[in-house]
């Protein structure tokens, strides 16, 4: 289990961090959140990106995402993955995917609400929040992916 966790995590590295290229840009996605690029990732940031997150993965607009739809949309994610990395890993990325839809799906009943992925977003949130200040900067996601490094992953 572990190896197909770290097997998954080496994927998302590769689409989500230029910063472990050695780039000075935001790392592990926060770019993408920090909307006002000051470096810190504010709570109401991290709520607004859930929201962006939630509305295009809804791919229907009904209010949920069903597997369907969240499948589709790790595909797209995986564009910049090497293709041998892809088709050497498909089964292990595939079981990540169905882990991650499965832990953002609190009530089990099959798909995931809005609701339920802002929950999952302000825990992540509060979790990489190391000084409690409601902000998270760069140091602090840095120190929590390291803190990430060689755990096995929640369920």
């Amino acid at each position: 289990m572990l190896k197909k966790f770290l097997m998954a995590s080496c994927a998302m590295m590769i689409i989500c961090s230029p910063a472990m290229a050695g780039e000075k840009k935001p790392p592990m996605g926060m770019g993408l959140v920090d909307a006002n690029k000051d470096g810190i990732v504010s709570t109401p940031e991290a709520m607004n990106a859930a929201d962006k997150q939630f509305d295009n993965l809804d791919t229907n607009k009904d209010g949920k995402v069903t597997t369907e739809e969240f499948q589709v949309s790790n595909k797209a994610a995986m564009v910049k993955i090497p293709p041998k990395f892809l088709e050497k890993n498909k089964d292990k990325l595939e079981q990540a995917r169905k882990n991650r839809m499965a832990m953002l799906d609190a009530n089990k009943d099959g798909h995931i609400t809005k609701d339920e992925l802002k929950a999952d977003m302000e825990k992540r949130h509060k979790k990489m929040d190391s000084n409690n200040d409601g902000n998270v900067t760069k140091d602090e996601l840095m120190k929590f992916h390291e803190s990430m490094k060689g755990k096995k992953p929640a369920k």
